[in-house]
């Protein structure tokens, strides 16, 4: 599973037609390298990070990649093992070390991976590649060549933040952070997009006058040595809304993993009896909300959008009834001519869903005394429910599904609608399985739930489908196109850029590169113009 390097720019073959103002670079980041010697990574998260880029001016394509020159990397390389633990497999022993050296580096962080193969973040004139943890790389977004790595992001904001930051109409960061303790606290944090404040690892501290990185909130976990996982978070046009989820990192196993050899993943722990609840942050006044909401326990990666309608926060995600995901991502789990989902691994039955969750922000107290349904928006009302619980003094909410199951990596028209009332979503849907978004992209209508979709032949993986505008496709939400990245496991078939309208979801072109380079499938990616 270790992918064919492209170093240097190579001219595609593009078959169809570029829109003329499609101009710029789509940007992803992959695990590409699974093997180092004689050892074999154990979980997909883990493999060794592959920045890639198809750049398109005047109608041309060209492809470019190059492995990640992070510290993981280089360790790996130089020593032909793997020295550094990543999500769900465990560090070897550093060959260079003796026994004692061995033995003290077990109580120190010079192991926590820097491999950032997890999203990309633009920042100046340069890309940031960035994992979950504290560590974040810089690249130069032309050459692909890695500028800076094993940036200390808890530096800054005292806290390392997950992989999903929103970003402002500034350019500002803005992301949350645990703090692990006896008791969990989850810290909000704002960081400037300024590349002084954020690679500034050694030198003078930013001028005074500019503005600097700041902690807004900060939230208590409700559980003591159980910090929630979360990779993502929703941000709407007055309030900052975290899942906080039954799934969370067992501190105990924690500290002892360096000792014991277990994995980051192997200290997680699901309590499929424990509500998940919603903590909200006001964005005017940066405090938290005091009444809280609550749903039956569910798993989610990936918000999709938050915005706010009559006094109700909506909140949609691509949600899962547990986190067996995480397992499917296993690489004794993936399908070996795919490298994808089997369908034994990962049920349908299991399959993530679009999720609607609608959060009556001001409710009366005579309809919660009358223990009426708080949502009073009439489309939403006669669909879902939010009911004050008197044995814990919440509101709980229920969820409605749009569109079928399947779909995940959701992309919106960011720019624009993010944290503003949208209508289209897009997915990917690679998951095998009977049901209909296998080898898909798919747009679905958050209003009408309707769904239009591209479909691949079996062998095909597209990524995760992100949405650039355009200005010769008009003025509303889906005026552009998206992009894609497919990987083709079919032998002698070429994996591929592919461009498809934003409205219709009808292939407009796609860029082919040469048989003998590989398009690892990765997670995250952006277009920068």
């Amino acid at each position: 599973m270790s992918s064919i390097l492209c170093p240097d720019m190579n001219s595609l073959q593009a078959a169809g037609t570029v829109p003329a103002d499609l101009s710029g670079s789509l940007h992803r980041v992959a695990p590409a390298k699974f093997e180092v010697g004689n050892y074999r990574m154990r979980h997909f998260f883990d493999g060794l990070a592959m920045v890639y880029s198809f750049t398109i001016e005047q109608g041309t394509v060209q492809f470019h990649s190059k492995y990640i020159e992070s510290e993981a990397y280089t360790k790996a390389m130089s020593t032909n093992c793997i020295l550094h633990s990543g999500f769900g497999t465990v560090r070897f022993p550093d060959p260079c070390k003796n026994i004692f050296s061995r033995y003290f580096s077990y109580f120190s962080d010079d192991r926590i991976t820097d491999n950032p193969s997890v999203n990309l973040l633009p920042c100046e004139d340069a890309l940031l590649a960035i994992t979950e943890t504290k560590y974040w790389t810089k690249l130069d977004p032309k050459t692909l060549t890695t500028t800076e790595k094993r940036i200390d992001m808890s530096r800054p904001i005292s806290v390392a933040t997950p992989a999903h930051p929103h970003i402002d109409a500034e350019g500002n960061f803005y992301n949350f952070g645990t703090l692990y303790g006896g008791r969990p606290i989850y810290y909000l944090s704002k960081i400037p997009s300024r590349l002084d404040v954020i690679t500034n690892n050694e030198g003078p501290k930013p001028a005074e006058d500019k503005p600097q990185p700041e902690i807004l909130a900060k939230i208590y976990g409700q559980f003591k040595a159980f910090p929630t996982y979360f990779h993502s978070f929703a941000m709407s046009e007055n309030y900052y809304a975290l899942v906080e989820q039954p799934l969370g990192m067992n501190v105990l196993k924690l500290m002892t993993m360096k000792v014991t050899r277990k994995s980051v993943q192997e200290a997680m722990e699901w309590y499929p009896t424990i509500k998940a609840r919603f903590r909200l942050v006001n964005r005017k006044t940066n405090e938290e909300v005091a009444k809280l909401f609550t749903a039956d326990p569910f798993f989610v990666f990936h918000h999709i959008n938050a915005y706010e309608e009559e006094d109700h926060l909506i909140i949609d995600l691509c949600g899962y009834s547990d986190p067996c995901i995480i397992d499917a991502f296993y690489l004794k789990n993936l399908d070996p001519e795919s490298g994808l989902f089997s369908g034994e691994v990962f049920p349908e039955n299991t399959l993530p869903e679009v999720r609607r969750y609608v959060l009556p922000l001001k409710p009366t107290s005579d309809a919660i005394s009358r223990k009426e349904n708080l949502i009073t928006v009439e489309r939403f009302r006669n669909r879902m429910e939010a009911r004050y619980d008197m044995t814990d003094g919440s509101i709980h909410c229920t969820f409605i599904v749009i569109g079928k199951p399947g779909l995940e990596l959701p992309r919106i028209n960011y720019a624009s609608y993010n944290g503003k009332k949208y209508q289209y979503v897009y997915c990917w849907g690679s998951f095998a399985g009977k049901h209909s978004y296998r080898n898909a992209v798919v747009k679905v209508d958050m209003e009408s739930g309707t769904e239009v979709a591209w479909r691949g032949s079996h062998t095909q993986y597209p990524s995760e489908p992100v949405f650039v505008p355009l200005a010769s496709a008009g003025n509303d939400e889906d005026s552009g196109v998206v992009l894609t990245a497919v990987t083709d496991v079919g032998q002698g078939k070429p994996d591929f850029l592919l461009i498809l309208d934003a409205k219709t979801m009808v292939e407009l072109a796609r860029a082919e590169v040469p048989t003998d380079v590989n398009v690892p499938f990765g997670l995250h990616g952006l277009f920068t113009s």
